[in-house]
């Protein structure tokens, strides 16, 4: 077994890990260690250019180092800087920013980076995903399939945690089984729950999870909705969604990031949404522009769309990425494009995006090195300026972080 290292970590990264360097001059990035830290590493990889690792000992604590809220936060992968204060967290974020920012546009004014908008630390998860395997259930080990029985939670709202602990008992005398169980509590605290169903044993969930006062449930991606849809916030605005529906982790969080995008978007003639949801953004353009589309890939979060775009002129689209990109260049020039694209960023409709150019693009996304990928094409093509970009703390407790960029022509 090769031995334990000694090193000093240095800086903070994009993902779960602190980083420094072996004595070897290789790359190390270790879980569970903070940057400014002595400590004691395992190698759990080894690859040509760097490490990956575990602190097994902290030698020389940081100063931002705390006891974390949660008794298995360095075993469920849910959270992966719980160790740090929430302060610390944030400049880190800032940091990394700045730096990524900086090597993906050259030439930015000064103040195009804007300060962090965050709400509270702890008790901010309205939305949460928790695994069955088994009789087992609860959240998911880190780089492990096992997983950890709840008993606790301290980033679920209240209510949700509540929710989460009762399934957890009804779950006890069932027949076992592997699943994934998404619980929402929405803003007027009514309960939902989306079941992804794995396992071969049918299970009658509706009557399993009757007591439990579920307001909206779905077994499956295409089964029927038990209830009636739940509702979430949209600045002073309803916006429905049913149990499998993407919608925000955060909700004060999300209000946040909610008054910045609106305050970017601006108002105009027409404006054309891709990746739109069930409406997050949109019912706030329906307001602010004369006309515009909105295109959503997902029949279900369109069905919900067109609810909440219901009395408005805005034409609620069912299409993916190849039919945005064709509706781009045949259409009208808009004054404005927005985009909250998933993970993977922006780039299938990019070549669309800079041929048509509209007058502003706004784009939105929780994964911060694509968003600055994406914003580095777009500027480096020479026809669009960024002009403001907005970090919001919409996953405390994580390396994770959402952007929200204005750039204009």
């Amino acid at each position: 077994m090769r031995p334990n290292e000694t090193i000093r970590l240095t800086d903070p990264t994009f993902g779960p890990a602190a980083i420094g360097r072996l004595a070897s001059g290789k790359a190390a990035f270790v879980l569970d260690g903070l940057p400014g830290e002595l400590v004691e590493m395992r190698i759990d990889e080894d690859r040509h250019s760097f490490v990956r690792g575990t602190a097994t000992r902290i030698i020389e604590p940081a100063p931002e180092r705390i006891e974390p809220a949660c008794a298995v936060a360095g075993e469920c992968g849910g959270c992966s800087w719980q160790h740090a204060t929430h302060q610390a967290q944030l400049g880190w974020k800032k940091l990394l920013i700045q730096r990524e920012l900086h090597r993906a546009v050259k030439g930015l004014e000064p103040d195009v980076l804007a300060p962090m908008l965050h709400g509270k630390a702890l008790g901010f998860r309205t939305r949460t995903r928790l695994h069955r395997r088994g009789a087992d259930f609860g959240t998911m080990q880190r780089q492990s399939k096992r997983v950890i029985p709840l008993r606790a939670c301290p980033i679920l709202e209240c209510e949700l945690e509540r929710f989460a602990l009762e399934l957890t008992e009804v779950l006890k005398t069932a027949p076992q089984g592997d699943a994934e169980i998404e619980l929402y509590v929405d803003a007027r605290g009514a309960r939902g729950a989306f079941v992804l169903r794995r396992d071969a044993n049918k299970l009658d969930w509706a009557g399993l999870l009757s007591g439990l006062n579920i307001a909206s449930l779905r077994v499956g991606r295409s089964g029927e909705l038990h209830g009636e849809p739940l509702v979430e916030r949209s600045l002073d605005l309803d916006v429905l969604f049913e149990p499998g529906c993407f919608v925000q982790t955060n909700r004060e969080a999300n209000q946040l990031l909610l008054e910045a995008v609106s305050q970017m978007a601006g108002q105009g003639k027409s404006f054309f949404e891709i990746y739109a949801g069930t409406g997050n953004f949109s019912v706030h353009l329906a307001k602010r522009f004369a006309a515009g589309s909105a295109a959503e890939a997902d029949a279900l979060a369109v069905r919900m769309l067109e609810r909440n775009l219901a009395g408005s002129e805005v034409e609620v689209l069912v299409e993916a990425d190849r039919l945005s990109a064709r509706r781009l260049l045949e259409g009208e020039k808009q004054d404005l494009l927005l985009a909250d694209p998933p993970r993977a960023g922006i780039r299938p409709l990019l070549t669309a995006i800079l041929r048509r150019r509209p007058r502003r693009i706004v784009l939105i996304s929780c994964h911060p090195m694509a968003a600055l990928r994406d914003i580095g094409w777009i500027v480096g093509e020479g026809r669009y300026v960024l002009k403001r970009l907005q970090p919001v703390e919409m996953f405390p407790q994580s390396h994770h972080l959402e952007l929200a960029a204005l750039l204009e022509l």
